[in-house]
C-alpha cells in the first residue's frame, strides 16, 4: 500500500486598503506556491476582531503577513500605527511591512520591510525569509 504524504503549502495574508496592490501581491505569492488570503485592513473590514482587541483568524492561519503601512503613518511602540491594530503586536519575524516614502528599516532595525512598489522577486524573497 502506497502512503501519500501531504505537505502544507506556506500561507500568506496580504493586508492593504489598496485592492489592486493586495491582490497583485497575492497573485505573485500564489504563483510561487503559497496559499493566500487578503484583507483590506481593520478600518475597511466591518467587524474586524483586531479593533476589539481580539485575535484575527486570518493572521493566526497565515505563516506570514505582508502589511501595507499607509503614507504618513504615525509610528508607536512595535512600529505599529495607532489606527492599524494589525501592526501593534510584537513582531515574531513573520511580518513584512511595506512602506510609502520613508524606509521603515530605519525605524525598525531587524524587521522585514520593503517599499510598497516592490516587485514579485523581491516580495517572494522577503516572504521566504520571514516565514522560515
Amino acid at each position: 500500500m502506497q502512503t501519500t504524504v501531504r505537505v502544507k503549502a506556506p500561507s500568506a495574508l496580504l493586508v492593504s486598503e489598496d485592492f489592486v496592490r493586495r491582490n497583485r501581491w497575492a497573485a505573485w505569492l500564489k504563483t510561487a506556491g503559497y496559499d493566500t488570503a487578503t484583507c483590506a485592513g481593520p478600518h475597511t473590514v466591518r467587524g474586524c476582531p483586531r479593533l476589539k482587541g481580539e485575535r484575527c483568524p486570518l493572521r493566526e492561519w497565515a505563516d506570514l503577513a505582508v502589511v501595507d503601512a499607509p503614507r504618513g503613518a504615525g509610528f508607536e511602540q512595535y512600529v505599529g500605527w495607532v489606527e492599524k491594530p494589525c501592526t501593534t503586536l510584537p513582531d515574531d519575524g513573520r511580518t513584512v511591512f511595506a512602506y510609502h516614502g520613508f524606509p521603515l528599516a530605519d525605524l525598525a532595525p531587524g524587521r522585514f520591510t520593503v517599499d510598497h512598489r516592490v516587485g514579485a522577486d523581491e516580495l517572494l524573497a522577503l516572504a521566504r525569509g520571514s516565514s522560515g
